[in-house]
Order: C-alpha cells, then structure tokens, then sequence
C-alpha cells in the first residue's frame, strides 16, 4: 500500500513534455503581459508628472505676472500723482525767452516720461482681462483702482497737450524770440566777414601776419563756441514744439535755425582747420596740442552741439590704469599720434591753401598709408609662393609621366594614330 501512494504521488507530480512546454509558454505570456502593463503606467505616470511639472510653471508664471500686474497699476498711480502736482503749477506761461526756454525744456523731460508710462499703461490694460475676470474683492478693488487710473491717465495726456499748444503760441508770439534768431542771422553773417578778411591764409607770410590771423581765429572760435549752447537750446525748443504744427510761420522759424545751427557748425569747423595750419606753420601745435580744443561733432551733429574735449587721448589714457609702465605707454602713445597729426598738417600746409582740401587730402592719403602697410605685409608670403612655383618648375620631366602629351603633339596631330594599338612606330 506505502508502494502504490508512493507511485500515485510520483504519477501526479510527473507531467508530460508538451504539457511542461504549455506551461512555460504560458507563464511568459503573463510576464510579457504584465511586462507591457508596467511599461504603459511608467509612461502614464512620466506623462502625469511632466503635466504636473508644466502646470506649476504657468502657476509660478502667473503669479509673477500677477504681482507684476498689481506693481504696475501702484507705480502709475504714484507718477499720476507727481504728473498732477507738476501739471498744477502750469499756470502762466512766461513771456521771457530764457524763462521760457527752462519752461520748454521742463515740459520735454516730462514728455519723455509720458511717453516711457504709456507702454505700461497699454500693457496693463491688456492683462485686465486676463486677471480681473474673476468675481473677488482683490479683482474688485484692482478694477476700481484701474477705471481711476485710466480717468487720471485721460486727463494728463489732454491737459499735457493743452499745454504744448499754449507753449507753442508764446514761443510764436515771443518778441525776444525772433528777435534772437534775427540776431544771431546777423552775428552769423559778421563772423563769415571776419573769415574772410583773414583769408586766405599763407603759411609763406611773416610770423607777424600769421600770428595775427592766428589770434583773430581764435577769438572767433572762442565766440563760436561761447554761442553753440544758446543756438542749441533754442533749436531743441522749435524742434519740441513748432515739429508738431503746420502754419508756415512755424515752418520758416524751423528753417531759420536749421540754418542757423549748420552755418554755426560750419564756421567752427572751418574755424578750427585755419587754427591747426597756423599752428603748424607757428610752431605753436608742439606746445599746445596736448591741451587743444577740438570739436565733438560725431554724437552732436544732429542736435547742433560741440565739446570740446582733448582729442583721442583722454579717453585712451582715462580707460587704462595709472601704473608707471601703462603711464609710459600713454605718454609713447600721445607723442607718436601727435607727431603724425604734425607731419599731416605740415604736408597739408606745403601743398594747399584752402582748409577743406587740405582736409580731403589728408583722409586721401590715410587709404593710401593703410593700402601701403597691407603690400608690405602680404610682400614676404608673394616672395615665397613665387619661390616654391619656381622650384616645381625645376622639377625634371619624364617621358613616361608625360607619354600622352609627347605623343599626341602638333607634329602627328593629322597622322591616324588610332590605327596603331601600341602607338605610331619609331620614326
């Protein structure tokens, strides 16, 4: 009996090998099944988070825009206050050009400011629809606070403009005012006189002769330069407030100081042309060209302003530190641009008479200096790319490199070569 239970449990546990095989195949079913499920909730799970990790983005963003939002509503509402208060003291407009000079140029910086504040008045106008849709007291209070600071906004702009218009009618109606450009047409016209009493200018003449047009050029270039800010400031009024209007009257004033502040300009250009030339026909330029004026005319050309300013070497010598050796470098620096402009001045003094050529001479012969220095260094690289042509030159010749070419030459151009597998015979 022990026997048979012993071989009734050998029977159950023994299977088949087909249905071992069954067995197997199943169990990798289910795995790769549970496999593929656990692959599908990774990627549920990555896709959930990377939507989680994007909603906190746009809520961190909005948060910041929100905060932005309500900073910008305070801030305006803070400039309306001092634009109200500034605007509360626009009663009378004075009738004194000078008074009414400040006055013009107090009214553009706060023009400047309107216009800076009118960007973030658009902006935050737009993002009120996005942020004060909800119904609460904060969004509430922010479209009370916003329908207030649109009204106040409204009543600057029309106040700001009815304040321009008055301006503009005393600066036309301003006695001082046209009296001023007529007299400085005027003045414009006896400084033109004094140039050309003083021309032209011959650095062959006495030291006397010169060093008198010397002085007289300088006095001009002196009144010139005393004059620039006055014709500055009056061209930046008409600019400001006649740019807006019209009337020929206000266009013929704007003509007038266009003209004004370009013969201005041209005249101290012209002016400071002859005091270089008699500079370097006195010897004066070694003592006092480290200290020279000169005029600015690159950043100012369009306002009409000049500084002066020692040429290129403050702003050289104010970038690098004050140690003895960068010292000494800036003083080998001055000293050699100095004797350049020098040696140009000179050659432009020997071979003209009128400034303005010289002038055109000078950034002439400037392209050819640079054409010369760019031949010199390109000279050693020709002088070895010639050498090398050469030595392959002196390479010998093979006939077996060149069998074709000797063959089919001039000489048997018309015999049937190709008859011949091996090429014409020997002649």
């Amino acid at each position: 009996m022990p026997i048979n239970l012993r071989l009734l449990h050998h029977y159950r546990n023994w299977k088949k090998p087909e249905q071992k095989k069954q067995d197997a195949m199943v169990k990798d079913n289910n795995f790769f099944r549970f496999k593929d499920n656990i692959i599908s909730v990774v990627q549920r799970w990555e896709l959930l988070q990377a939507q989680a990790q994007a909603k906190d983005g746009r809520l961190k963003k909005s948060r910041q825009q929100w905060q932005q939002f309500k900073t910008d509503i305070r801030n305006v509402i803070l400039w309306l206050d001092e634009a109200e208060a500034i605007q509360r003291t626009q009663v009378i407009v004075p009738s004194d050009i000078k008074q009414l000079e400040v006055v013009i140029r107090r009214h553009r910086e706060f023009l400047l400011q309107l216009d800076s504040r009118k960007a973030i008045v658009l902006s935050i106008n737009l993002l009120s629809q996005q942020f004060l849709g909800q119904d609460n007291k904060e969004s509430r209070n922010l479209k009370e606070h916003l329908l207030i600071m649109n009204q106040r906004w409204e009543n600057v702009t029309s106040k700001t403009s009815l304040w321009q218009k008055k301006l503009q009618m005393a600066l036309m109606q301003c006695h001082d005012f046209h009296q001023t450009i007529k007299d400085l047409l005027l003045w414009l016209e006896s400084v033109e006189a004094k140039i050309k009493v003083c021309e032209p200018v011959n650095i062959h003449d006495d030291k006397d002769t010169l060093r008198l047009k010397y002085n007289k050029f300088k006095e001009v270039q002196t009144d010139l330069e005393r004059s620039q800010p006055r014709v500055t400031s009056l061209k930046e009024s008409t600019d400001q407030l006649l740019s807006s209007t019209d009337s020929s009257e206000a266009k013929h004033v704007r003509e007038k100081m266009i003209i004004i502040d370009t013969r201005l300009r041209t005249l101290s250009r012209q002016c400071m042309l002859y005091i270089s030339k008699l500079e370097v026909a006195l010897g004066i330029a070694q003592r006092e060209s480290p200290l020279s004026f000169s005029l600015d005319l690159s950043d100012s050309a369009n306002r009409g302003q000049y500084r002066t300013s020692t040429p290129r070497y403050r702003s050289r010598s104010s970038n690098s530190p004050l140690t003895p050796t960068g010292f000494s470098r800036q003083l080998l620096a001055i000293r050699t641009e100095i004797v350049k402009e020098h040696a140009e001045a000179r050659a432009e003094a020997e071979t003209t008479e009128s400034p303005l050529e010289g002038a055109v001479a000078v950034r002439r012969r400037r392209p050819a200096a640079f054409l010369v220095r760019v031949c010199r260094t390109a000279l050693p690289l020709q002088i070895l790319l010639l050498l090398l042509l050469g030595i392959a030159c002196l390479v010998p010749m093979s006939e077996e490199d060149f069998m074709c070419e000797l063959r089919n030459n001039f000489q048997r151009s018309l015999d049937p070569m190709l008859t011949y597998l091996d090429g014409p015979p020997p002649v």
